[in-house]
């Protein structure tokens, strides 16, 4: 079993910024929602840092209480293919993996989901053995 335990989806046009959680197992990987993700902050100002930093703080909390519940519950109960997801790899129709030397990203295009999801660097590992296994 591989667990990263959170890596992000970027904001669309009509849909923000989310924060997953990923398990592979042997029932296949399971894409699970944590919340809104902060995304990134490019400039300083002391007004907007601190409006920041409380909204990340109240995020890291939600997630938190969202981690718990994910820990606690049998992952095939949660799958509801709204916000969370299990691709087998009989679903897989095409899977990338780019930018592994600094912020590993992947692109996943299945019969249940496509999707994009930006890991940090310390992932990089687990992302490969994703990879392979998707491929």
């Amino acid at each position: 079993m591989i667990i990263i335990e959170k890596c992000e989806k970027k904001p669309g046009v009509f849909v923000g910024a989310r924060t997953y959680r990923l398990v592979l197992n042997e029932q296949g990987l399971y894409i699970l929602e944590l919340g809104k993700a902060m995304g990134y902050r490019n400039e300083s100002n002391i007004i907007a840092d601190k409006i920041l930093d409380k909204i990340h703080e109240n995020r890291e909390k939600q997630q938190a209480e969202k981690e718990k519940e994910l820990n606690a519950a049998d992952l095939d109960r949660l799958v509801d293919k709204k916000k969370n997801f299990l691709i087998k790899k009989t679903d897989v129709k095409e899977v990338k993996i780019s930018n592994i030397d600094t912020v590993p990203k992947l692109d996943i295009k299945s019969g249940v989901l496509n999707i994009t999801l930006h890991f940090w660097q310390e992932d990089r590992a687990k992302v490969e053995k994703v990879y392979e296994y998707l491929k």
